[in-house]
């Protein structure tokens, strides 16, 4: 069974609403739990991500158990808007980090760079709001600021995952729908992040469509590190330096400039955009962005 893409809380009203999902299992409409009953081990609806799957067994008393959910690949490459948008975010991040010594120190300080420039630019965001269910999407008209709530999208986390939902950094609403995870990586920070799993699971939500594309902001030498190329012995190596090899462009990929079309990463399951730079204080920085190839 199959509910339309813009069904309300991505399941199809005819089931009853939404499924309700708590730590300890799940709460599924009347309809759902008759049809269960009936020779359906499982359902899945489709949303513009992915296939949800739910399976449903019959325990002793009559009591239903649901097992854990998960979303399988149903990527699409970006569109020429959201390639568009994402471009804006990738200059905007440029610019920052050329131009300032710390530009890459904080991922909500470049949140807030690409978002000014994507408002200034004619696009509006989503962000959350203190209403369940709901965003707040922001727009800009001339010089004044407009916002108004509106239905949010659950985003599920991955399977296994503690998190109840993800909260993308950045969510494009108009004029395309674009999700986009960032990340920076800076000399002058914390190096504990290189040995974190932030970075391989903002790019295994790309992999698994909650996310349509994936940006870093990072100075090359960590660049390099994590791509598995530390230049200094001392120390430890990065972590998931393959599975990052595989995903991000090499420094011959890279120019001064955004490049003016994609190109595939060295593993062939990413399309990418980005630039590689040396800033006028003397450290040289990637910012790249990064999508499902199909």
């Amino acid at each position: 069974m199959r509910a339309p893409a813009s069904a309300r809380n991505r399941s199809d009203p005819a089931f009853g609403g939404g499924l309700t999902r708590s730590p300890r299992g799940a709460r599924l409409p009347a309809t759902l739990r008759i049809l269960a009953t009936i020779c359906f081990d499982s359902v899945d609806y489709d949303d513009e991500h992915g296939y949800r799957e739910v399976l449903v067994t019959l325990g002793p008393r009559g009591r239903l158990f649901v097992s854990q959910q998960h979303i399988s690949t149903k990527t699409m490459p970006l569109s020429e808007a959201q390639l568009g948008a994402l471009r804006h975010i990738l200059q905007s991040v440029c610019d920052e980090c050329r131009e300032s010594p710390v530009g890459n120190l904080l991922e909500n300080h470049l949140k807030v760079v690409a978002l000014g420039r994507l408002l200034t630019s004619g696009f509006s965001v989503m962000e959350g709001s203190n209403v369940a269910g709901q965003g707040r999407v922001v727009s800009m008209t001339g010089n004044v600021v407009n916002s108004h709530l509106q239905e949010r999208d659950h985003m599920p986390p991955a399977l296994g995952s503690t998190k109840v939902k993800n909260s993308p950094d950045i969510r494009i609403w108009e004029p395309c729908r674009l999700v986009v995870e960032l990340q920076v990586r800076s000399t002058l920070g914390s190096q504990s992040a290189l040995f974190s799993d932030n970075l391989v699971d903002d790019l295994d939500r790309v992999i698994r469509g909650t996310a349509d594309a994936f940006v870093l902001a990072a100075d090359f030498a960590l660049y390099e590190s994590l791509r598995g190329l530390k230049a200094d012995p001392r120390g430890r190596k990065a972590k998931h330096t393959e599975v990052l090899e595989a995903a991000l462009p090499s420094r011959a990929a890279l120019s001064g400039t955004v490049q003016s079309d994609p190109i595939p990463t060295a593993g062939g399951r990413f399309s990418c955009l980005g630039s590689r730079f040396m800033t006028r204080f003397g450290i040289e920085r990637v910012v790249i962005a990064v999508w499902a190839a199909t």
